[in-house]
């Protein structure tokens, strides 16, 4: 069901790239995309972690594994992403969403915009 949400999200950007980028491969856009999407997903999770346990993540002793844990993650997600979306799986993706109606097409557009700008700005707002 997550995958499936996160393919949705991606093709919808895909789209959208490929409609106003006709010079080159919406893909890295649209995996870039959906990397800052799951990104902003763990940062929302790791800021729910210290906000319920009170945990101090910036004190000296600490800092530096925070930062090397969330820089880690951080490459390893992108490496994955552009992995996981070849070529051929895309087009897979790209198949399956464009046999969706108009309006299910547009609301994943919708939301995976909404949904992005939405998890920024809480995460920022509870920073």
């Amino acid at each position: 069901m997550i995958q499936r949400f996160y393919n949705n999200i991606f093709a919808a950007a895909y789209r959208s790239y490929d409609r106003y980028d006709t010079n080159s491969t919406p893909r890295f856009k649209a995996g870039s995309f959906l990397f800052m999407f799951i990104f902003g997903t763990f940062s929302l999770f790791v800021l729910l972690i210290r906000n319920i346990s009170g945990l101090n993540l910036s004190a000296p002793d600490i800092k530096p594994i925070c930062s090397a844990l969330i820089v880690l993650f951080g490459v390893l997600s992108f490496v994955l992403v552009r992995k996981y979306y070849t070529i051929k799986r895309v087009e897979d993706i790209l198949f399956r969403f464009n046999n969706k109606s108009r309006a299910q097409r547009r609301l994943w557009g919708f939301m995976s915009v909404i949904l992005f700008v939405l998890q920024w700005v809480t995460f920022i707002y509870f920073l």
